[in-house]
């Protein structure tokens, strides 16, 4: 990576809570932020996203902030600092109406199989999904139920949407993402408000759950220089929650539990590794055509190649051939040694930008961190984070007085008031909210 000049921090970037997450190469500096740091703030989210119907989920737009780029680079292939990982992918341990396809059967033990390897970087053997189970859709290809959508605020106000992805985890309950869909790069010092995660969704509410983003964890060189070639996240959530036919709000479980994990790879071949791209991809190509609605998860497969990209100081990025437009697929997985039959593989890459590399006005490229060893780090500081709760019990959605039958609610940087049209009012810097969150491990 590039040197780093301790005379250049932003002021506003020297809150971040940095902890160092140790490995056999050494110590890797990972940025940590809160999201919604208190239960009461969780339950504030869920009511935003999931009151009068789901509203304002059905109201959010791709997010359309570093989408594309024009030039790219090659570069030669660079030997990986540590050597090559793996964590395998775990399956549901729960069945939920929102699976398209019956999912593969698992056991308990499954999680018992991978968190040993998420605190460090031994490389683990060569499981895929398809091995820990007895049964599968009979071979066909299922539909992954790991994908979803991240729905928060933007800087402007409205609600947005990138792609994301749970993650195998010791508590399952990460989630991974383009860091700068979740990091405010339009505003230093801030992340995206209102963070959630709402796999499978379709437009249809979030019938396998709500998953409210409890604290962020990244790359300490995106969270204070915006270096490009760091730009994922990976996030830790509270249990789902769902609304009930009274319009209660009801605890749905542990993500991973409910839609399983995909694995983690890092340190692997830069150069003719065969990809597979899980996005939602909403934007319109250069021509101005349209090719994706935003509702349904699209795939493409292809070839990895080295990439430089100056216009983002990208120096030690990843391309792989793919026809996805920029707003949406922000965030898409790319997955190495994918199993059709299980829809579970190893997440070795995430889509920051795309590009239109041959001039014909389509874009024809997708652009990703490579995954090494920091990479890993990250995750592991996130796969430590403890499980959490976003309600006791149920909870019923009760508006505000003069809300005018929406959902109004105060958080660190914005209030914002939802009643019949959407609307943002700026809120100055507050401490915070009161009260600690109830953890509960698992």
């Amino acid at each position: 990576m590039r040197n780093r000049t301790a005379g250049v921090l932003a002021v506003p970037l020297l809150a971040s809570l940095l902890v160092a997450a140790p490995s056999p190469a050494g110590a890797y500096s990972v940025a940590t932020r809160p999201l919604a740091a208190t239960q009461a703030a969780a339950v504030e989210a869920a009511s935003f996203w999931l009151g009068n119907g789901g509203a304002n989920l059905a109201a959010a737009t791709p997010y359309g902030v570093q989408t594309a780029v024009e030039k790219i680079a090659t570069r030669g292939e660079t030997t990986p600092g540590t050597k090559p990982g793996t964590i395998p992918p775990s399956l549901p341990t729960t069945t939920t109406t929102a699976r398209t396809a019956t999912p593969a059967t698992t056991t308990a033990d499954q999680t018992a199989t991978s968190t040993a390897t998420s605190a460090g970087e031994t490389a683990t053997p060569a499981t895929t999904a398809a091995d820990q189970t007895a049964t599968t859709t009979a071979g066909k290809p299922v539909t992954p139920t790991t994908l979803g959508k991240v729905f928060f605020v933007g800087a402007d106000g409205q609600p947005h949407w990138c792609t994301g992805t749970a993650m195998q985890s010791q508590y399952r309950n990460v989630v991974a993402t383009a860091a700068h869909c979740v990091y405010d790069t339009q505003r230093n010092g801030y992340t995206l408000g209102t963070w959630v995660f709402v796999p499978g969704y379709t437009g249809a509410g979030a019938p396998a759950g709500l998953y409210v983003g409890k604290q962020l964890f990244g790359h300490y060189d995106f969270d204070v220089y915006r270096d490009y070639d760091r730009d994922y996240a990976f996030v830790t959530v509270y249990e789902g929650v769902v609304t009930t036919a009274t319009g209660d709000l009801a605890n749905f479980g542990r993500l991973g539990d409910n839609v399983g994990g995909q694995g983690l790879a890092w340190n692997q071949p830069q150069v003719d590794a065969r990809i597979d791209v899980f996005g939602y991809p909403a934007g319109q190509h250069p021509d101005g055509s349209r090719p994706y609605p935003g509702e349904t998860l699209e795939t493409s497969s292809g070839r990895t190649a080295t990439a430089v990209v100056p216009s983002i100081k990208g120096e030690e990025l990843l391309a792989v051939g793919s026809p996805f437009t920029g707003e949406g697929a922000l965030g898409s997985s790319w997955l190495s040694r994918y199993d059709k039959a299980a829809g579970m593989g190893y997440l070795n890459g995430l889509t920051i930008s795309v590009a239109d590399t041959d001039a014909d006005l389509r874009y024809d490229t997708s652009l990703s961190p490579y995954f090494d060893g920091e990479t890993q780090a990250v995750h592991a500081a996130a796969a430590r984070h403890g499980a959490a709760r976003s309600s006791r019990g149920n909870r019923a959605f009760q508006p505000p007085p003069g809300s005018g039958g929406g959902f109004s609610f105060c958080r660190a940087r914005h209030a914002i008031v939802f009643p019949a049209e959407i609307r943002m009012a700026q809120f100055a810097l507050s401490p915070g909210l009161p009260g600690m969150l109830n953890w509960r491990s698992s």
